[in-house]
């Protein structure tokens, strides 16, 4: 008992502490941990680093060789016929003679185009050639009669047809691109077509219901013409190759001159000049493939 006294005595000099201060401090120590703390077998691992922003897109880009299918109609001509000369009873057949035939030919037209374009900024510019087969067909048939000295009656028939067989083109282009996909552009140049005109008249001259004199005649021409055309119309790109248009085009491949007589013998005779016209529209639709 006494050695205990006496080591505790010796504590409490060695650390400069009075009795009542051990005891304090004896109960005040909290008591060791029975566990100490675990170290995490694993540390956690980073965040994953963001992912890079795709790449913008490319704007499209009208540059390059291109070729396509179209398809649409065409419509719009006529024939003008005048008298040259007469003699005789001719000339009062003449007066009977219609001046216009309304073929007013329509019909499909369709084929294929090549071209090349050049863009830069918002402006493209390029040539472009085109050849199509063609059904653009019309006719009419007039019959016009006068009367003269209150008893003789003139009558003329008069009949007309125009077709166009085939049609190409060979043309610039000029657009901007108000919007990237969209080409807004004007066309025109060069123009030629296969045509064929037919034109036929025939003339009687009545007493009354009696049959005088009559006299017929028909010219057929077949021509390949060339003219121009001007027109414009819009594109749009639907992928980086393919794109869609629609096209309106006016075409003029000139007149076809056609003579005729209508021949009465010793009667007389009437000489009658045809003009047909080949001039008219054209509303297609097409798809294009651009080449890299």
């Amino acid at each position: 008992m006494i050695r205990r006294i006496a080591i505790s005595a010796l504590a409490a000099v060695a650390f400069g502490l009075g009795p009542a201060q051990l005891a304090s401090a004896t109960e005040q120590a909290p008591p060791p941990p029975r566990h100490a703390p675990k170290a995490p077998r694993h540390a956690a691992a980073p965040p994953p680093a963001p992912a890079p922003a795709p790449a913008p897109a490319p704007s499209p880009n009208y540059t390059g060789f291109y070729s396509g299918l179209n398809g649409g109609g065409g419509f719009e001509n006529t024939i003008n016929n005048s008298v040259s000369s007469c003699f005789d009873f001719g000339c009062d057949v003449a007066t009977a003679v219609p001046g216009q035939l309304n073929t007013r030919p329509s019909g499909f037209i369709g084929g294929g185009q090549i071209g090349y374009n050049w863009q830069a900024g918002l402006f493209v510019w390029g040539v472009e050639t085109d050849f199509q087969g063609a059904n653009i067909t019309g006719s009419a048939t007039v019959t016009n009669s006068t009367t003269f000295s209150s008893v003789f009656t003139n009558t003329v028939t008069a009949a007309g047809s125009q077709r166009i067989d085939w049609f190409g083109t060979l043309r610039g282009r000029l657009g901007w691109t108000p919007m990237p996909p969209l080409l807004i552009y004007a066309t025109g140049g060069l123009a030629y077509g296969q045509v064929k005109t037919n034109v036929s008249f025939t003339g009687s001259v009545f007493d009354g219901s009696t049959l005088i004199d009559s006299a017929s005649s028909a010219v057929t021409k077949t021509d390949t013409r060339a003219g121009w055309t001007v027109g414009g119309g819009a594109e749009w790109m639907l992928t980086p190759q393919w794109s869609i248009k629609a096209e309106y085009l006016f075409y003029d491949l000139g007149t076809e001159r056609m003579d005729q007589t209508l021949d009465f013998g010793s009667d007389g005779f009437t000489s009658i000049h045809s003009d047909a016209h080949y001039r008219g529209s054209i509303v297609r639709g097409g798809v294009n493939f651009k080449f890299y």
